[in-house]
């Protein structure tokens, strides 16, 4: 049992509580979460969610024995101020997205855990029709995985993608053992089921995050999405716009096509990427319906690209970075216009710190911010990114080369520690 939630925040109040920051994110601390390398994700979150935040962070070092006069002062328990002591922010006036949010969080052990109710909720009742896109480091829960076969077989499309072996930061046999069990069944559950899915207007989707080194920095990624991208209809159907965006990721990904060794400005990573990142988009037919059409998609990826490449290596210089989110948070809410207001739109992202795993769902802390509306749409573009580049499993055989099967011994083992691992 472990606390595995990875938030800082400051200046939270009950009085005020738009007046500190925020951050969640998958990522430790230490220097080799950072650069290239490390493919994680974090989430900047300003308003009043941040006093769940705090209350959580509060219950934590009370149940590790220290008295509520002990504690902190930020972190002892202060009523809420009367009406008119209160500060209320007016929408828009907080910086970047006026959003819809909540926070789920996890207590270790057999304490409640809301953030598993979420998942189970969305992935259940999403109709017809519904997107779900849900990377991990961690994808071994087959009770995640049955919820989600069943929205295929109600006319949903999933992608459920996971490292390979080489690009896994949990890499031992336990956890590929238990990853492998998992998308052998998911290779069956295509294979019997397909017809049924099919039928009912679903797809199943289940890919390997197996990048190689980036030899020629962030063009490297781009090249490798317009490759895959132009080369797979059934790629292009997941992607809205896609025959518009392949010129744009085709442009940044030139400095890698063609080239042995990096060019003047581009950082070369030194080893495969590692996908660490947690953050899932999930959304109704009617929203994606509504957004997909969008002539706002090349900027928006281009955009992002620009953003990607700055933020790239350990080494830049981060100046340029914020004036992209801001960029991509006007256009995103032009790209959302279309959806406010249509019945049944709706399109939700999550990011926190919860692995697909049954350590994540049963034993250990763990928190996510569950958002809506046009603040879906920037991890959404990311999203669409890394399905452009993962390698997407159709058989055994590719499965089993890129994810390669532990002995039967080390498969019964990693069954019965399942829940540790």
């Amino acid at each position: 049992m472990r606390d595995h939630r990875k938030l800082a925040f400051h200046d939270v109040t009950e009085a005020d509580p738009s007046s500190g920051l925020a951050v969640l994110t998958g990522m430790g601390v230490g220097q080799h979460y950072l650069g290239p390398s490390w493919d994680d994700r974090s989430l900047l979150v300003q308003g009043p969610l941040l006093l769940e935040l705090k209350r959580a962070a509060r219950d934590l070092l009370v149940s590790q024995g220290i008295a509520e006069p002990d504690l902190p002062l930020l972190f002892r328990r202060d009523p809420f101020p009367g009406e008119k002591a209160m500060r209320v922010v007016e929408p828009g006036a907080a910086d970047g997205f006026d959003a819809h949010a909540v926070a789920l969080v996890n207590g270790t052990g057999y304490l409640p855990k809301p953030l598993n109710v979420g998942k189970a909720l969305f992935y259940s009742l999403l109709g017809s029709g519904a997107i779900f896109k849900i990377p991990d480091s961690l994808w071994n829960s087959t009770f995640y995985a049955g919820l989600l076969v069943g929205a295929c077989l109600r006319g949903a499309t999933v992608s459920i993608i996971a490292p390979a072996r080489d690009n896994g930061p949990s890499s031992g046999s336990p956890q590929m053992a238990r990853a492998h069990e998992l998308f052998t069944r998911l290779v069956l559950v295509r294979r019997e089921l397909g017809g049924a899915i099919g039928a009912a207007g679903g797809q199943l989707r289940t890919g390997l995050y197996a990048l190689e080194v980036d030899r020629h920095g962030f063009a490297s990624r781009a090249e490798t999405w317009s490759r895959r991208v132009a080369a797979s209809p059934s790629l292009r159907s997941l992607i809205p716009s896609s025959s518009q965006l392949l010129p744009v990721v085709a442009e940044a990904g030139t400095p890698a096509r063609g080239a042995e060794s990096p060019g003047p400005g581009q950082a070369g990573a030194t080893e495969p990427p590692k996908l660490h990142q947690k953050v899932q988009f999930w959304a109704t037919k009617e929203f994606w319906d509504a957004i997909a059409t969008s002539p706002e998609w090349p900027l928006f990826m281009s955009t992002y690209l620009r953003y990607r490449e700055a933020t790239y290596s350990i080494e830049a210089e981060y100046a340029d970075a914020r004036r992209f989110t801001e960029d991509l948070e006007r256009i995103a809410k032009r790209i959302f216009a279309p959806a406010r207001g249509t019945a049944r739109a709706a399109g939700y992202a999550i990011a926190g710190s919860q692995n697909q795993d049954y350590r994540g769902m049963f034993m250990d802390g763990e928190v996510g911010v569950l958002f809506s509306g046009a603040e879906s749409l920037v991890p959404l573009v990311d999203l669409l990114f890394l399905e452009g580049t993962v390698t997407w499993v159709d058989d055994q055989e590719t499965l089993d080369r890129l994810l390669p099967p532990v002995s039967e011994l080390m498969r019964r083992l990693a069954r019965v520690i399942k829940d540790a691992v």
